[in-house]
Formats: C-alpha cells, structure tokens, sequence
C-alpha cells in the first residue's frame, strides 16, 4: 500500500460518521469521471493546447 493510500485511510478513520456519507458521495463522484473518460479527455484537451 503506497503510503498516500494510508494516508487516506488514516484520514476517514479519524472523520466522524455522520460525516462519510459526504466524503463517499465525493468519492463516487470523482469515480464516475474517471469510469466515463471525462477526466482523461480534459487531460488530453489541456495537453493539445499547451503544445
């Protein structure tokens, strides 16, 4: 396990539950982008334009 993975681990054991539901939606939602291509069409869109 890399350790920005403990990281994150560490981070939602010390975060009060009736907080998770908010960060597992966010997590879900960053999920989704990547699952649809979203993400990795804005990275190829940025790289064209910078060349």
């Amino acid at each position: 396990m890399t350790a920005m993975r403990e990281e994150a681990f560490e981070l939602l054991e010390k975060m009060p539950e009736d907080k998770l539901v908010f960060i597992i939606q966010i997590m879900q939602g960053v999920n989704s982008l990547y699952n649809s291509g979203a993400v990795e069409s804005k990275k190829m869109l940025f790289y064209e334009w910078s060349k």
